[in-house]
């Protein structure tokens, strides 16, 4: 396997302090090991081992599974990573981001192209009024959805993240942190992407701005949260994947678009690894590093940026989409998707975490009690419910929990259901 090496930069933007609070980083670092279903990274077989990964380490947080749709395996890495990071952050009740933004979908590609992270400084209008943005990169990764568990759950100390040497150090969870940001923005806009540097090697990038806005009118969605939730709520799950890389990460903040400033470059050559591959960092300014191996540096975030590269196949090129206006949301009633479950059967609580499309005005929950193995559970009776219900001194038995979101007409759809015992 590949050695990894990731940085993490983390600038003093409004809204990563709380974020950090909101949602914690894991008690200790959760190592990838890459499945063996990766040697073919392309593969249904792959991705599903790679989604099993990320739900390993969701249960070792207290997290339910990811709650995918039944396409996910052929959706465009860009989507893909979209839905993780906003099932992530609703599960810790930050705001979601709106969608995905063509033109940092190409600060992002364009990120790739030169094993950097995006600096989506020149797409923001003059005047935006931004709280701040948050940059990831990783290469070397088989495919998307390992890069993301390098991000989110093997960052901290003991993982390949050469701003965390040592427990303390400030990069330490840095990617993650990034993903997680913005908790005091009104709006969050994305662009992700996934493709091959000049060497043929596979990266992925994200980018994440975060306006005061109420509304990211300032770009066009080509792929909405309203979607991912529609096509959240017709399916089951099914995944994508990535193997075993680097990754680094820059943040930025803005105002009046002007682009703050991240982390210095790391410079100097990388070591070997146990397998011969390179791990080290690349020259942080121009944002290059030697030709084998995975290795990583970072540049600031206005100038410069990480690179490295692994041995791995290259992913196909996400699917071209035309751009929709960011108002856009599904037509009907909203659709209502459990973002996060969480059963405690030793203190007889259970809570949940919402989400729904835009058109969703509130949310209406029912919990039902079956009597008996085989007794048939009573219909669901509906109250009012906010996106996060909490239902404690649950007597010993197995339960139902209903939730549907309703329009401002008090219209819903078919209710999302999550199925639990407590003793």
């Amino acid at each position: 396997m590949l050695s990894a090496a990731l940085l993490a930069a983390v600038a003093c933007l409004s809204g990563a302090a709380s974020a950090s609070a909101a949602a914690p980083n894991p008690a200790s670092n959760l190592p990838l090991v890459t499945p063996p279903a990766c040697s073919a990274p392309v593969s249904t077989a792959c991705e599903n081992a790679a989604v099993s990964e990320l739900d390993s380490a969701h249960a070792t947080l207290g997290l339910a599974a990811y709650t995918l749709p039944a396409d996910f395996d052929s959706l465009a890495a860009a989507d893909q990573l979209l839905i993780l990071s906003n099932l992530d952050r609703i599960a810790y009740r930050l705001p979601p981001i709106s969608g995905l933004s063509p033109a940092l979908d190409n600060a992002a590609q364009v990120a790739v192209a030169k094993d950097t992270d995006p600096d989506p400084g020149a797409d923001l209008p003059a005047g935006l009024n931004s709280v701040g943005w948050w940059s990831n990169w990783a290469g070397g990764y088989a495919n998307a959805l390992l890069a993301y568990y390098g991000w989110m759950y093997d960052d901290g100390p003991g993982s390949p993240n050469l701003d965390c040497a040592s427990a303390g150090d400030s990069g330490c969870w840095g990617h993650r942190q990034d993903i997680l940001a913005g908790s005091a923005a009104d709006a969050m806009v994305m662009g992700a992407a996934a493709g091959a540097d000049p060497y043929g090697e596979p990266g992925y990038a994200l980018t994440i701005v975060g306006t005061a806005a109420a509304s990211p009118s300032w770009t066009t969605l080509n792929y909405t949260w309203a979607q991912a939730l529609a096509d959240i709520g017709g399916s089951g799950s099914s995944g994508t994947a990535a193997g075993s890389g680097s990754a680094a990460s820059a943040s930025g903040s803005t105002g009046s678009g002007a682009t703050g400033v991240g982390g210095s470059g790391a410079g100097g050559t990388g070591a070997s690894g146990p397998t011969g591959a390179v791990s080290g960092s690349g020259a942080g300014a121009s944002g290059s590093s030697g030709q084998a191996g995975p290795s990583s540096g970072r540049g600031s975030a206005g100038s410069g940026g990480s690179s490295g590269r692994g041995g791995s196949p290259t992913p196909t090129a996400p699917a071209t989409r035309t751009p929709t206006p960011a108002s856009v949301a599904t037509s009907g009633a909203p659709i209502t998707v459990i973002a996060s479950t969480h059963v405690n059967a030793t203190t007889h609580v259970a809570s949940f975490v919402l989400a729904a499309s835009g058109a969703a005005s509130g949310f209406q929950c029912a919990l039902v009690r079956r009597s008996g193995d085989t007794a048939r559970a009573p219909d669901p009776r509906y109250g009012a419910c906010g996106a996060v219900s909490v239902y404690r001194h649950l007597a010993t038995g197995s339960y139902t929990f209903y939730a549907r979101a309703v329009d401002s007409a008090g219209s819903a759809r078919k209710p999302a259901r999550r199925s639990f015992s407590i003793g």
